[in-house]
């Protein structure tokens, strides 16, 4: 935000529940208390919106300060996580509204890796809803599993076609010619038929 002025955000504090942090300053901004203390900081200092950058905390935590900002007439955005921008899927550039994922997050489930991937390995795949945030993450993590086959189901030609395209530049990294990947535009044709439309 202080780099890029085109982004038309100004940083005038860091809330943080953390009391270790209080008053200490990062790039010159100070972190000027807990979540509670956003109304007050925010109308000290005339903010408008509060960035939302906790990207390992659970759904009750986001409700909690979506909710203290909305009671506070603030507007509410999200970063996307570190991992995904030092993965290249997204810019720190990508600003946007809180999404019903944010707020549904959960306590991190412990899945057993393996046991899953040997479940997958050689096995058709198909993910509904693959060209969402949910759904892409779930292509990208499937295919590490080596299965025979992702079939991928959505309902946004665009967002679906992105991901495979993106899995087939993992394949090709990775050499896995023994891999497919197919789109089909209607459920009903993957259960009643054994053609499946392949994507452009």
């Amino acid at each position: 935000m202080q780099r890029n002025s085109h982004l038309g955000l100004r940083p005038v504090a860091f809330i943080d529940d953390d009391p270790q942090k209080l008053n200490t300053r990062i790039r010159g901004v100070s972190v000027v208390g807990a979540r509670s203390v956003i109304p007050k900081a925010a109308k000290r200092l005339y903010a408008r919106k509060a960035i939302i950058a906790m990207p390992s905390v659970t759904g009750q935590v986001i409700r909690d300060v979506v909710d203290i900002c909305k009671k506070a007439n603030i507007q509410t955005s999200t970063v996307p996580g570190l991992d995904e921008i030092l993965n290249g899927r997204v810019r720190i550039e990508s600003i946007g509204d809180v999404r019903i994922e944010d707020l549904l997050r959960r306590e991190p489930v412990q899945t057993e890796t393996e046991r899953v991937a040997k479940f997958i390995r050689d096995k058709k795949v198909i993910i509904t809803g693959a060209g969402g945030s949910i759904g892409s993450e779930l292509c990208r993590q499937i295919l590490k599993c080596r299965p025979s086959e992702i079939i991928l189901v959505g309902h946004g030609e665009n967002s679906v076609f992105n991901i495979q395209q993106e899995l087939e530049q993992v394949i090709q990294v990775l050499k896995e010619e023994s891999k497919t990947l197919r789109y089909s535009p209607r459920l009903s044709q993957i259960f009643a038929s054994e053609t499946v439309y392949s994507t452009p």
